[in-house]
């Protein structure tokens, strides 16, 4: 991976945050403190990472674009249920079963090693746990 990519991912990361920086200073209604900001700059600067990681293996928009996918929604899953949680709210330990999503996604990468029809198993199995809970 290139220095520039990380770098990339880095700034990226950075002007998202500021959406929420800006916005604490026009509303009361947005309430982060600092412990916010470094989860949610961890979790965008590892799906960048992720990203760039996985989609680099190949030069197919197809398997791009489902990566870029998978690791978005991933983000999104994590979010959500870090801020207002999916079932209940967030202090609800119900919300801990969506994890089973995210590691059959991560053991389920490892094991098809990143093939594209590999690892169109292993979204499908995904879609199927989150189903199921």
């Amino acid at each position: 991976m290139k220095s520039m990519n990380l770098v990339r991912i880095a700034l990226v990361t950075a002007l998202i945050l500021m959406v929420p920086l800006v916005a604490m200073q026009f509303s009361s209604e947005v309430d982060w403190n600092v412990g916010d900001f470094i989860v949610m700059g961890a979790l965008l600067f590892g799906t960048g990472l992720v990203y760039e990681f996985v989609a680099g293996r190949s030069s197919n928009g197809v398997y791009r674009f489902a990566v870029g996918l998978s690791a978005v929604t991933s983000l999104l899953l994590i979010w959500v249920n870090l801020a207002v949680g999916i079932i209940g709210s967030e202090d609800n330990s119900a919300n801990l079963m969506y994890g089973a999503v995210l590691a059959v996604g991560f053991l389920g990468a490892i094991a098809s090693r990143l093939e594209p029809q590999g690892m169109a198993k292993v979204l499908f199995s995904m879609s199927f746990v989150q189903l199921l809970i």
